[in-house]
């Protein structure tokens, strides 16, 4: 079968300093022209979401934040913006020493010995936004890491959780039944590893 959706236009509705309401107008499968209201970051590059593990210990590092849309805190691996100019994997690296203090170092003349994957850039609620997330795992040598020092935004309220792979599940279960938010993304993983 033929694909013949595709937007027209874009118009600006409103914009604020770090979001922008967009109306697209876009032709359907039948050559109908419809409408749709899109939620965008303004100047954005996407978004890496960080898969961080501490080795030898295989403890996930994770963040609990509070998310104002959320009206509460939410249990999420560490994630950030990427800049522009910079890729899926240098925002990661930079990110997580931000949010939790732990460092991931590239070895020598080989920028992906410490990253088991950089994924394709994906969709996490295109119904909602267009705006795209890179997952990148990053592994940490706990034993010779050295002092962990946060280097967080006066603005941001958030907590580092350390929980073994094996527990995470159960983890994030008690959380929510302490009326903790979980992020989608994070209990999709959590899933995924309860069968291995």
């Amino acid at each position: 079968m033929k694909k013949n959706s595709k937007n027209i236009s874009n118009t600006k509705i409103a914009s604020g300093n770090f979001l922008k309401l967009t109306k697209i107008e876009y032709s359907d499968k039948t050559s109908q022209i419809r409408s749709w209201e899109s939620v965008e970051r303004v100047n954005s590059h996407g978004a890496s979401i960080i898969i961080a593990k501490l080795q030898p210990s295989n403890r996930l590092i994770l963040i609990e934040q509070f998310r104002p849309p959320a009206n509460n805190y939410v249990i999420e691996f560490p994630a950030g913006l990427i800049d522009e100019g910079e890729t899926a994997l240098q925002s990661a690296i930079r990110e997580l020493k931000e949010e939790t203090g732990y460092i991931s170092k590239p070895c020598k003349n080989n920028l992906e010995a410490n990253f088991d994957f950089v994924s394709m850039p994906l969709y996490s609620s295109p119904g909602v936004t267009g705006e795209t997330i890179t997952f990148v795992q990053l592994e940490i040598d706990e034993i010779n890491h050295g002092e962990v020092i946060q280097e967080l935004e006066p603005s941001e309220d958030l907590t580092v959780h350390l929980v073994p792979l094996q527990d995470l599940h159960q983890f994030l279960l008690e959380k929510a039944a302490n009326n903790v938010a979980i992020d989608a993304k994070l209990y999709a993983f959590s899933l995924a590893n309860l069968k291995k």
